[in-house]
């Protein structure tokens, strides 16, 4: 198992290195050209470019992480704030519905999963979206959802 994880780490690490190259080469390159020029092609080019860092930034996170899943009693609220605090969310805002609720939870892996679902809102809803986060019906499971 060791040596499987130490095999994915150098897998993530190479895979990492060759798209950040010609990403950053990419990002240069619209940089000047958007110096140049000004259009709404550029600006979706720069959303796929940052899209891609997320989605690097992601692959080489759960290489990393090593195979123990550590669970804990966690209060979904507080996680939920703690990862809304840090992802970029322009004018979306965050209703908390969860009250006390506790799962048990790998609290990093948990925020994680909060982080990718805010920015996803954040990206694709529209402006002013309301994500929030609730407890559903049967009382040990919630939902993220958005109005966008």
């Amino acid at each position: 198992m060791e040596a499987r994880n130490k095999s994915l780490d150098r897998f993530a690490s190479i895979v990492s290195h060759d798209l950040w190259n010609p990403l950053n080469v990419a990002e240069g390159r619209l940089q000047l050209l958007d110096e140049e020029r000004d259009g709404e092609h550029i600006e979706a080019i720069e959303r796929s470019l940052d899209r891609m860092e997320l989605l690097i930034d992601d692959m080489l996170t759960l290489a990393r992480q090593d195979g123990d899943i550590r669970t804990r009693s966690v209060t979904v609220g507080a996680i939920a704030e703690s990862a809304w605090e840090q992802v970029a969310t322009a004018d979306a805002s965050l209703t908390d519905e969860t009250s006390d609720l506790t799962v048990k939870a790998d609290p990093d892996r948990l925020q994680h999963l909060f982080e990718n679902a805010f920015r996803n809102s954040g990206e694709h809803g529209g402006e002013d979206v309301v994500v929030t986060v609730a407890v559903l019906p049967d009382r040990d499971r919630f939902a993220i959802t958005d109005d966008g």
